[in-house]
């Protein structure tokens, strides 16, 4: 999403992804702003999972208000980020992209988050347990529904109050 090079450390593989058009901005967020690399962040989150299965990251991919300046629509991103990474512990990786294969006013953003606690530079336990309980299933409850309603809830409060803010009817 970044448009970086990353090897994996397990296999030794490089991926480059840095032909990849549209990135407007790229960045990462951690709860004691422990400074660290994209490299850095993913190798670690693939390390401290020892299952084959074992999910790594969730994603959240949001579409920016084109109805706002570009720079308060990143803004936007960056506070519903920033919300993740308060709510949960986690870090994100943020990238910002622009445009796309046809509507110019494609403007959004791609958050990944750990699935584990982000503290002084290392992954703890899981976090986001909230998202997909086990228990919610065995009661016919979609896992993880009512918080992804209060996310969604979440984004929609701070577009309405960007929104707002330049007098656009949300």
């Amino acid at each position: 999403r970044a448009c970086e090079k990353l090897i994996d450390d397990r296999t030794g593989i490089r991926h480059d992804y840095t032909a990849k058009r549209g990135l407007v901005d790229a960045y990462i967020l951690t709860p004691d702003k422990t400074p660290i690399s994209r490299q850095q962040l993913w190798s670690l989150a693939e390390a401290s999972e020892n299952r084959r299965d074992s999910r790594t990251a969730r994603e959240y991919e949001v579409a920016l208000p084109h109805e706002l300046p570009e720079s308060e629509a990143i803004a936007c991103a960056h506070r519903f980020a920033a919300g993740l990474v308060k709510r949960y512990g986690c870090a994100a990786d943020v990238a910002i992209h622009a445009h796309g294969a046809g509507d110019k006013r494609n403007l959004h953003a791609h958050i990944m988050t750990t699935t584990r606690r982000f503290e002084a530079g290392t992954l703890t336990e899981k976090t986001h347990a909230e998202l997909s309980d086990k228990k919610l299933r065995l009661l016919g409850i979609a896992p993880g529904a009512e918080q992804v309603t209060k996310l969604r809830a979440a984004w929609a409060s701070i577009v309405n109050d960007a929104c707002r803010g330049y007098g656009i009817p949300s």
